[in-house]
């Protein structure tokens, strides 16, 4: 009785270990470029995007934001989503609008706890000022005023010094056309 068993077990052994889920811990990447383009090509004003980021940081999201939910409308911003060298998270935000909407509209579902969160400070030639959400940290440069200004927000749980490195990687993203 017991030799009629072992095969039974076997194939449940079996089973059991190619239905199990494996975890590898792999990262799912995106490509970042198509939005990234899309947002240089239509977008109502000149745009800067993280071009010269370690292999490290692996991009996860990407999206381009309009102000209604007709996908086929100008784009008035971009953000991507990565996983940093410490496995931690950051966001870049780019667009358009009046600065307290654009951030709080980047932030999510976190709350600003402290805008600003100490002087501001140069990274790259820009003016970054940092803000401390109650789900991690970020810098904000704004240039210009009201609603034509141009803002920017690197948030997430990533280090200050990995937000800078992510500032340090903006570079100008010129039209094709």
């Amino acid at each position: 009785m017991l030799r009629s068993l072992v095969p039974i077990v076997v194939l449940v052994v079996l089973f059991a270990y190619f239905c199990m889920p494996k975890s590898d811990n792999k990262i799912n990447t995106i490509d970042p470029q198509d939005n990234i383009t899309s947002m240089a090509e239509y977008g109502a004003f000149s745009i800067v995007a993280p071009k010269a980021l370690d292999k490290s940081w692996k991009p996860t999201s990407s999206k381009l934001l309009r102000d209604d939910s007709n996908q086929l409308s100008t784009p008035t911003g971009l953000t991507i989503g990565y996983v940093t060298p410490k496995m931690k998270f950051a966001r870049f935000t780019i667009r358009q609008g009046v600065p307290e909407a654009v951030l709080k509209a980047s932030v999510d579902d976190a709350t600003v706890t402290d805008d600003p969160a100490g002087n501001a400070v140069q990274i790259a030639g820009r003016s970054w000022t940092p803000i401390t959400t109650d789900k991690g940290r970020g810098y904000v440069n704004v240039a210009g005023s009201g609603a034509a200004s141009i803002v920017i927000v690197l948030v997430g749980s990533a280090s200050y010094d990995e937000l800078k490195e992510l500032a340090t990687a903006l570079q100008p993203v010129a039209k094709k056309s």
